[in-house]
Parts: C-alpha cells; sequence; structure tokens
C-alpha cells in the first residue's frame, strides 16, 4: 500500500488541493511554532500550510518514500519524512501546535484509537485539523467495489472489496465529543469539472483506484479499467457542454485541545 505514484496524483493537483485551503482557513491560531502535516502526499497540503504560516517549523509525514521523495524535490523548503500515521503517534504528547490531516486518514485503520493519539500529541490550545474524502457515499467507490466483486476478478486475482476506512458524521462527533476539546464538524459538496469519463479514471487512478490496480497482474489492469469506465458512463452523464461533473463530498473536523 506504500506504492504511489506522485505524477498521477498531481495531475488533479489544484482540484485535490482545494480542500486543504479551505480547511487551513478555519484553523484559528495564529501563530504556530511546530505543525505536523499527516499524509502529506507530494507536498501540495503542506506548502498551503506554509502560505498560511510563514515562520512555523513545518514537517509533511507520508507512508510512501516516493511521495515523501517528490516532496523533498518540490518543496525543499520545509521537512520531510517516510512515516506510518497508525504508529507514528505513539507516546507522543504535547509536540504539535497544529496536526493537519488532508485526505488520508482514509487510509489507516482505527479511527477510534488514532485520532484520541493525535489529540494527546497536540499542546495545550493546538488544533487538529481534518477533511476525509466521503468514500462510504462516493458512486465511484460503490462501482470499484462492485466490479471487484465480480468472480472473474475475485477469482483470478487478489483484489478485493476495500474497506472503508471513515465513521459516520455522528460517528465522529461521539468520538470528538469524548475528547474534551472544543470541536466543529462540517461536510463540502464539491463539484469538479471533468473534461471526460476517461478523467474520471486518471482521477482515481492517483488514489482510490490504486489498491484495485495494484492487486491485478498487469496484463489484467486493462480489462478492469475497461469494466469501470464502462460503468462510469452509465453513472455520471454529460452536461450540455459535453462536460461532467464529477460531484466529491469531503467530511471536515476540528478539534482544540483543552
Amino acid at each position: 500500500m506504500s506504492s504511489w505514484d506522485p505524477s498521477q496524483y498531481l495531475r488533479f493537483k489544484d482540484e485535490r488541493t482545494i480542500p486543504s485551503h479551505d480547511l487551513a482557513e478555519k484553523l484559528t491560531l495564529r501563530a504556530p511554532e511546530e505543525i505536523f502535516d499527516v499524509g502529506c502526499g507530494p507536498g501540495n497540503s503542506t506548502a498551503v500550510l506554509r502560505e498560511r504560516y510563514k515562520t512555523a517549523h513545518i514537517t509533511g509525514g507520508d507512508i510512501s518514500p516516493d511521495m515523501i521523495s517528490r516532496a523533498r524535490k518540490d518543496h525543499p523548503d520545509m521537512d520531510f519524512i517516510v512515516f506510518d500515521a497508525k504508529t507514528g503517534f505513539d507516546g507522543i504528547h504535547d509536540r504539535y501546535d497544529i496536526i493537519f490531516v488532508n485526505a488520508s486518514l482514509q487510509w489507516v485503520e482505527g479511527h477510534r484509537e488514532l485520532v484520541p493519539k493525535m489529540y494527546r500529541a497536540l499542546k495545550k490550545d493546538g488544533e487538529l485539523a481534518v477533511q476525509i474524502p466521503r468514500q462510504d457515499i462516493h458512486p465511484m467507490h460503490r462501482i470499484l467495489r462492485e466490479i471487484a466483486s465480480r468472480e472473474k476478478w475475485r477469482d483470478h486475482s487478489d483484489i478485493r472489496p476495500r474497506k472503508m476506512n471513515i465513521l459516520s458524521p455522528e460517528g465522529y462527533y461521539d468520538l470528538l465529543s469524548g475528547l474534551g476539546g472544543e470541536f466543529r464538524i462540517w461536510e463540502t459538496v464539491y463539484y469538479h469539472v471533468m473534461g471526460s469519463h476517461e478523467a474520471i479514471i486518471d482521477w482515481y487512478k492517483g488514489a482510490g483506484m490504486r489498491p484495485y490496480l495494484e492487486a491485478l497482474d498487469e496484463k489484467m489492469r486493462p480489462g478492469f479499467t475497461a469494466e469501470v469506465l464502462e460503468e462510469v458512463r452509465k453513472e455520471y452523464k454529460k452536461q450540455d457542454d459535453g462536460r461532467i461533473l464529477l460531484k466529491f463530498p469531503r467530511l471536515f473536523f476540528i478539534v482544540k485541545k483543552k
């Protein structure tokens, strides 16, 4: 799960970075000293933090060495480390002013254990800011799970319908309310304008479709992709000008440590 293609991911850099800006704008700290960007990928979200906080020491961490290599190349003014979010916060207390988690928590199991760990890693009045794609309601993830369940793929590869590592908004409310800090939860639906159905496939090859393709032999990937594209054409209708709106709901929350 640590093999990522930064170039594929960054094909939609502008669209992928918009939620980072929206999340960063909701932070209330004016002069944080230590910031950690969890699941920083190629550093596009970390760059948003640098733009907002010019003097802070900012570190980006990601489980993918390929992503970290690209981040170090593109953003030499910040520190980047290979980092496993599931275990990386074990035993850490009162270290960071901001922990920023943009579109990466969905790749990690055990949110009920991980979120409290990140909360404990904050200094007093520090903020944990999280954005999570609502994979549980994205049509594309339903399509991927359904196709992966088909006999032709299930019986001839290691492919498995991917588990959604995401709680409901109510689940996050119960989790956050037990931490003792101030918090807020909200959801934003983005409508990304795509030039074709193939562009939607390219978008998901950079992230959500990747585990399915990696589980297949290289010769099988075009066939799987063709079946996904067929269902995408049914699900996403063209607008009058021939383009397509990719509806993308995302869940946000910020909790401030007391």
